[in-house]
């Protein structure tokens, strides 16, 4: 699971080569519905501009955008505020995108799934989101979103999928982390070019609060050995990233072979030995063991 992964957005549907002349220019792929109209396109990591994003509006039935790994501002993005359908947009890596986007973000009323890592968003653009009633998936890691924009987006009602992961929180923002009721799928990895992320054992216990998780990552963290005994208290965990975690070797073997509800573990990069990945094998057939 490595960090520059986009870990919150859904599989995408198939894209078709398609669509005006000037997406195709650009190498953009697009996605039309039954009646042809225009209902995705994807522009990651091509030259669209600012500009080229006043087309974008005028097409009405656009329901998802990638527009991950471009140059476009946030007057550009200002551009998009008309299109009231979205539904998924990516903006990941879009690194001039700042804390101004909150005034296109929150006119998305429809917004399911946003993808704002690696831009320089901050605490009025995660409140934004916060407010979209629709909410599900974010992604802000690798912004420098605060304690504060942690805080508020404890109010999205229906937000499940969360990674905040290389962002500016403190102890007040993990312990704010305990008011997230409907999250399933929870993101704190830390960098694999900025070293490890540290977590302390308060860190680690609000983390533990949230019984209804099923996907926990903690690649790249350091956190308390003894921590491991905190976390296996999530009794609905499916699936657990804990690759290149400096702090996890063979002692965490019993605590992993205990935990029922395990089905996938990551435990690339770590201390733990090839004796210690067998016995978790052999102890847990039916849980996926990632080891190199």
């Amino acid at each position: 699971m490595p960090n520059t992964t986009i870990l919150l957005i859904a599989a995408p549907a198939v894209l078709l080569a398609a669509g005006p002349a000037w997406l195709a220019a650009l190498g953009g792929r697009v996605e039309t519905g039954a009646a042809g109209e225009i209902t995705a396109v994807d522009l990651r990591a091509s030259w669209v501009t600012d500009g080229d994003l006043l087309d974008l509006a005028r097409l009405p039935a656009l329901r998802r955008l990638d527009l991950s790994r471009t140059r476009i501002t946030d007057q550009g993005l200002s551009y998009l505020k008309q299109a009231a359908g979205m539904e998924e947009v990516n903006l990941a890596f879009a690194e001039k995108i700042g804390d101004p986007a909150h005034a296109t973000v929150q006119q998305w009323k429809k917004l399911r799934r946003l993808t704002l890592r690696g831009t320089v968003i901050a605490d009025e653009t995660a409140a934004a989101a916060a407010r979209l009633p629709g909410l599900e998936s974010l992604d802000i890691a690798d912004t420098i979103v605060g304690d504060v924009g942690i805080e508020s987006l404890s109010l999205a009602p229906k937000l499940r999928e969360l990674a905040i992961g290389n962002t500016r929180i403190s102890e007040l923002g993990y312990q704010s982390l305990r008011q997230f009721t409907t999250l399933e799928t929870l993101d704190l990895s830390g960098g694999r070019h900025r070293g490890p992320a540290t977590l302390n054992e308060q860190s680690v216990e609000a983390v533990a609060s949230l019984r209804q998780l099923r996907v926990l990552r903690l690649g790249h963290t350091k956190f308390p050995a003894k921590s491991m005994a905190v976390l296996r208290t999530l009794e609905n965990l499916e699936r657990l990233g804990l690759e290149y975690s400096p702090e996890v070797n063979d002692d965490a073997i019993p605590h992993l072979i205990a935990w029922r509800s395990l089905r996938v573990v990551d435990l690339h990069g770590t201390k733990v030995t090839a004796e210690g990945a067998a016995r978790l094998r052999a102890a847990r057939p039916d849980c996926r063991v990632l080891w190199e």
